[in-house]
């Protein structure tokens, strides 16, 4: 009898035991749910998960690849009563990664959540190219358009010989959708490209587009009757510090050239189209500081001016649009 009150005794303290640690035992952490980021810019996201109860913080990494064989970021985030959020900044624009949180408390750690893919934002590209692909421009100040960029702070324009832009390559950086550019050489193809900017990062690059530049045309009965010594020199806006201006330009029915000094006798202009012909010459009456030409019953495009005065060819680009 004494021996059955000894093992009943012995099992209630087992079962006691048995009942306080099952009590007593820590909860299982679960890993985090409804992962969400937010995207502020190109290069920086905000992550947010729902808070785990008995979690105390949170692990989470990003990696390049979704396996997280390499692991790019890898950190510890506080506990909170709702949402948990993390800001993570210095990502590449237009990159894939992949994103996981895990729930950690004293001496325990939940499995780590599914992986969600990230893909950060790029600044788009360009379109809208003008000129077209495959133009052939007249030589003189090359206007270079594009249709504008939503939250593009600035634009990079290249021009290079090269479709591969390895070599006597221009660069300009604009805050217009636009650039008029004076370096290009006559008679010489170029390839161009823009990308749009926000503050310092680089956006795609548009398609690469070329264009022709017309050689200098000047017929060879002018050529004939040049006087010896004359210079041929190139303006390309009013804002030159150069004798003659042009306004309008671009024109649209009549184009105004001026001088900062009177034109002398013999004195004359020539507009030249795309193909080098003439389809406009015109003399200016020696002792003027200017003339008017009429451009309204040209085509649209662009034209290579000639004026001849003091010795001098000057040489630019009048555009007619309407």
């Amino acid at each position: 009898m004494a021996t059955v009150r000894q093992a009943l005794v012995l099992f209630v303290l087992i079962e006691s035991l048995v009942l306080n640690e099952v009590g007593t035992a820590q909860p299982h952490l679960l890993p985090p749910t409804q992962l969400v980021a937010s995207y502020n810019d190109e290069q920086s996201v905000t992550l947010r998960w729902q808070a785990v109860p008995g979690a105390r913080y949170y692990r989470f990494q990003i990696s390049d690849v979704r396996d997280f064989s390499v692991v790019r970021t890898d950190a510890l985030v506080l506990q909170a009563r709702s949402w948990i959020r993390a800001t993570v900044a210095g990502l590449e624009p237009g990159k894939d990664y992949w994103w996981r949180v895990q729930s950690l408390a004293d001496g325990s750690e939940s499995q780590w959540s599914l992986p969600v893919r990230l893909r950060t934002e790029s600044q788009e590209a360009p379109d809208g190219l003008v000129p077209p692909d495959g133009a052939t421009l007249a030589f003189g100040g090359l206007r270079l358009s594009w249709r504008p960029c939503e939250k593009a702070t600035s634009y990079r324009v290249q021009l290079s010989p090269s479709s591969d832009f390895d070599s006597e390559v221009i660069e300009v950086e604009t805050v217009q959708p636009w650039v008029v550019e004076h370096r290009c050489a006559a008679g010489k193809r170029y390839y161009w490209r823009v990308c749009a900017k926000r503050g310092s990062q680089d956006g795609q690059w548009s398609q690469v587009q070329r264009f022709q530049l017309m050689p200098l045309h000047i017929p060879s009965r002018e050529r004939e009757t040049a006087e010896p010594g004359e210079r041929v020199q190139f303006f390309s806006s009013q804002h030159d510090a150069l004798p003659l201006t042009l306004t309008p330009n671009p024109a649209a029915d009549q184009l105004t050239i001026t001088s900062a000094e009177e034109f002398d006798p013999g004195s004359s202009v020539v507009l030249y189209n795309l193909q080098g012909r003439s389809v406009l010459e015109q003399s200016i009456r020696s002792g003027e500081r200017s003339v008017t030409i009429a451009v309204g019953h040209l085509p649209q495009g662009s034209y290579t001016l000639q004026i001849i005065s003091h010795g001098r060819r000057w040489i630019g680009t009048v555009e007619v649009l309407r």
